[in-house]
Parts: C-alpha cells; structure tokens; sequence
C-alpha cells in the first residue's frame, strides 16, 4: 500500500508503464502515442522526484532544533559529500603515467598517520579561457607549507634520488608550466564542492558570533583593516564558513605532498 500523504509515490509509479511500453518495443517504430505517453512518463517522474526531495528537506529540518536550525542543517547537509570521501579515486593513473615516463616509485604498504610533509595549498585556481589540444589548462597560485598528513596505504612514494629527477619536477610542482596540475589532471582539487546557501551562512554567522567573543574581535578588526574584505559580502560569509564544521579543509589541496 503506498500511503496517500504521499503523493510523488503514486506519479512514480505511474510513469513505469510509459517507460516500460518504449523498452518492449526494442527497433520496431514507436507510434506518436508512444512518444507521447514516454513524454509524458518522464515528465511525471521529474516531478515526483522534486516531491521526493522537498519531503527530503522537510524531514531533515524537522530533525533540527529550532535553536540552532542553521547549523544541524548545513551539517546533515554535508554528509552528502560523505560518498565521495570514502570513494575517491585511486593513484592508478597516476602510477601509469609515471612508469611510462621511467620515473622511479614504489607503493606505500601501510598507512602512515599523522606523516610530516610539505603541502601545496592553491589561494587561487584560474582555468584559461579556452581549451588547448583538448584540455583545459590551469593556473594556480598558493605556498607550500609544513602540515601533518594522514597518507593512506596504497600512495605512491616517488623519491628525488633518481635520474629523472627534473623531469619528475616539472611533472609534479603544481606551478611548472608542463606539470599535471597546470594540464588539468588535477583541477577537481581546486573545486568547491561543499557550501552553505548565503542565508544559512548569516545565521550560522550570528551563532557563531554570538557564541565566540574572540571571532567576533578577530572579525571586526578584519573589517577594521582589511577595505577589500569590508567591501565583500562573499569573503564575509567565507569567513565564518572556513570556520565551520561544515567547511571541507581539503578545499584547494594539491594531493601531491613533499617529504
């Protein structure tokens, strides 16, 4: 029995015999009344999947208490991203084209917690306008700094000590002109993924204002002295939002670490 409070699972299930009509008519000619009820299906299943999704919402809202609504949503919010966490790409390709290359490494076998290494966070990432033979190239600005790693077994360790040392350089430094990241291999790293709506930023904003006298001093000496951060509404916002739970800190992460 499919309970009649809610409505998108009977469209659903309406649209099936429209989809599955097309499917058994393999090559044979779909008729005009066909096409029409395909149409029509796929219109119907559109719609009850926003329907799905509005209940999704209201369910998670009703999850929230109202004193602090902003904040548990924009963290329920995020376990979305959670699947692309635990299923990230593997250095396959990676592996590949350094051999190709007749660059040394070797796979790491067990995970090193909390691993001392240089990373490369980007400040800025700029795609060029147009694509070149196929890609498109990228530049970025950043600095390397000193950070503890968690790295996982599995990554490729690629030492310095070896012939093609230079080549392996201008392979891997994020700002050589020929390296993968200015090829584009690496953009998704310098990709926001997870962000809160503006209106969620404010009051989780006024929360955390509230709630933290040191942020607020901090924000207001920012807007004090810093013109072009008073004059941003996008960096305001930022600003409570890096310092969220909410905020992914491997946002413009270079996954290529020095050791």
């Amino acid at each position: 029995m499919i309970p009649a409070e809610h409505p998108h699972l009977f469209i659903a299930a309406a649209t099936h015999p429209g989809v599955t009509d097309v499917a058994l008519c393999g090559g044979a000619a779909v008729s005009a009344a066909t096409r029409a009820a395909t149409y029509l299906a796929i219109a119907g299943e559109y719609a009850s999947q926003g329907m799905a999704t509005s209940a999704l919402l209201a369910y998670v809202t009703r999850l929230c208490d109202r004193r602090y609504g902003a904040t548990q949503y924009a963290l329920l919010s995020s376990l979305f991203g959670l699947g692309r966490t635990l299923s990230g790409p593997p250095s396959g390709w990676m592996a590949e084209r350094l051999a190709r290359h007749g660059i040394q490494f070797e796979r790491l076998a067990a995970d090193r917690p909390g691993a001392t290494v240089q990373v490369f966070r980007a400040g800025q990432a700029a795609p060029d306008a147009a694509t070149f033979e196929g890609r498109t190239r990228l530049t970025v600005t950043g600095n390397w700094r000193d950070e503890p790693r968690d790295i996982g077994a599995g990554a490729l360790f690629v030492p310095i000590a070896q012939p093609k040392a230079r080549l392996m350089m201008s392979l891997l430094e994020p700002q050589a002109p020929d390296s993968y990241a200015s090829w584009g291999f690496f953009s998704a790293a310098f990709e926001k993924k997870e962000y809160m709506e503006n209106y969620v930023t404010e009051a989780v904003a006024r929360e955390m204002l509230d709630e933290d006298p040191a942020l607020r001093r901090e924000f207001e000496r920012r807007l004090r002295e810093d013109a072009a951060f008073a004059a941003s509404p996008e960096a305001r916002l930022e600003f409570f939002h890096r310092r969220h739970p909410s905020w992914d800190e491997r946002y413009g992460l270079y996954p290529v670490y020095r050791q």
